[in-house]
């Protein structure tokens, strides 16, 4: 994947935007050797109303204790197919070759399937993925024990940590794949992400890892960075 504009120039088609040396200081756990993409930026502090990007991930992460709120559940289903529609689009125009044979795996979630508060969101992104782009989608990862969210949390992130809580699910994968695309929300530190790639390159060495985020968070120009880990 090559673009590196949010936006075609002939067009208002949302493009991927690679996380290059520029930007990957921000996201302190990354490092050259990650292939990170993402479409939107996430204004990390600035609130719902601050932008359409702020907008979309606030109503995507509403919490499943709202699902008997009629009124505002039908906002998360429709962020989930609109991240589902614009990462479509935007896959397609980057004319990636070598797609054929790359498996969509959803990112865990921080609460396991047992808690009242497990939210499926991504699992349900990376289905209409496959749907859109004719790949397969595997839950290769899953938490053992439930953990806090980031942004409820201003510790530092411990990568062994949270990698020790990542179970490889070997029973969802059918066949070994070419490349692995790990989809997720909103890229903050790095640190799942990193954690997620050293699991899956454990278990199938040499595969390629290619994260696919919806936005990156970046920092509020309000507040201090160290005061930044909203999402």
């Amino acid at each position: 994947m090559s673009p590196t504009s949010h936006r075609s120039p002939m067009s208002s088609a949302l493009l991927l935007t690679k996380v290059d040396d520029l930007l990957r200081g921000e996201h302190v756990y990354l490092d050259a050797n990650d292939h990170c993409y993402f479409l939107h930026e996430y204004t990390a502090r600035a609130g719902f109303s601050h932008s359409e990007s702020n907008r979309l991930i606030w109503n995507l992460k509403k919490s499943v204790d709202r699902r008997d709120k009629a009124a505002e559940w039908r906002h998360k289903i429709s962020a989930i197919q609109t991240c589902a529609d614009e990462l479509i689009t935007a896959i397609k125009a980057s004319r990636r070759r070598g797609l054929e044979g790359a498996l969509l795996v959803p990112t865990p979630p921080s609460k396991t399937k047992a808690h009242a508060l497990h939210d499926d969101r991504i699992c349900q992104v990376a289905q209409l993925l496959s749907q859109g782009l004719s790949l397969e989608v595997a839950e290769l990862l899953e938490n053992r024990g439930d953990r806090e969210p980031q942004r409820a949390s201003k510790a530092k992130r411990d990568i062994e940590a949270l990698q020790a809580n990542l179970h490889f699910n070997a029973s969802a994968l059918v066949q070994r794949p070419k490349g692995i695309f790990l989809v997720d929300d909103v890229l903050t530190t790095g640190a799942t992400f990193a954690a997620c790639k050293k699991v899956l390159q454990r278990h199938l060495a040499g595969i390629q890892v290619v994260g696919i985020f919806v936005a990156r968070r970046v920092p509020s120009p309000q507040a201090d960075d160290s005061d930044n880990a909203d999402f």
